[in-house]
């Protein structure tokens, strides 16, 4: 948000604030991708360009300038419906992630256009959808990766809604499910495992410490569990 690492809290962004914390106290998003990488050799990072969200300007230069200082890294970016340039689609490390929040019913449809690499993005807050209900019919359409962002625990210490993922895993085996939002710690991600989620984007745990270096690098020994952390320029975890 406005070119800095935010800390997200129950997706209330008017009310989020520049990033200071144990693994890093610069709230600059090179600092803070600095920290993470100190922690552990992470391969994936994902970003909510909060502004753009918010449609009132964008964070796509700073974005793009950070894609080409970490090329070894993968972007996952989530910043609405800005649609793709060339310029873009030759940033082989940058993931396009469209929200269910940026999407409504007559725009559903965008989803089957054909692109080599997306994802969708199933915003909750309070146990809504934030976006169009139709959004559900359209699993065919869906891509091969889904977050479903629970907004409401993002940055509250409350731990992943196991049951709402557990009936995602359940009802579409297919899907290789990311779990975001809540995420507290160790344990968190060993039950998150055994429900069979892919990844986890996690922050605040890795930022207060209760994920260390050891943890994620058990959870990450083979490209799941903890990846991707989340930086975030606008919208969380």
């Amino acid at each position: 948000m406005k070119g800095l690492v935010v800390h997200a809290r129950q997706g209330c962004r008017t009310s989020y604030r520049p990033i200071s914390t144990a693994l890093c106290q610069n709230p600059a998003p090179s600092a803070v991708i600095d920290a993470l990488l100190s922690l552990h050799p992470f391969k994936t990072l994902y970003i909510a360009d909060l502004d753009a969200l918010m449609h009132r300007g964008s964070n796509n230069a700073l974005i793009g300038g950070l894609t080409q200082a970490y090329p070894d890294l993968k972007f996952w970016i989530d910043e609405g419906l800005t649609g793709e340039t060339s310029e873009r689609r030759q940033q082989r490390n940058r993931i396009t992630v469209i929200g269910s929040e940026s999407l409504a019913s007559e725009t559903v449809p965008l989803l089957a256009q054909p692109q080599e690499q997306r994802i969708l993005s199933l915003d909750y807050s309070d146990g809504r959808l934030l976006g169009p209900g139709s959004l559900l019919d359209r699993s065919d359409i869906w891509p091969e990766t889904v977050i479903v962002m629970n907004l409401s625990r993002v940055g509250m210490n409350e731990g992943p809604d196991l049951c709402q993922l557990d009936r995602f895993i359940h009802r579409w085996p297919e899907k290789n499910f990311v779990a975001a939002g809540g995420v507290r710690g160790e344990q968190d991600l060993v039950q998150l495992d055994s429900l069979g989620v892919s990844a986890a984007l996690v922050a605040s745990a890795l930022h207060n410490g209760r994920l260390n270096a050891t943890v994620v690098s058990r959870f990450n020994v083979n490209g799941s569990g903890v990846k991707p952390p989340t930086v975030t320029l606008n919208r969380p975890e």
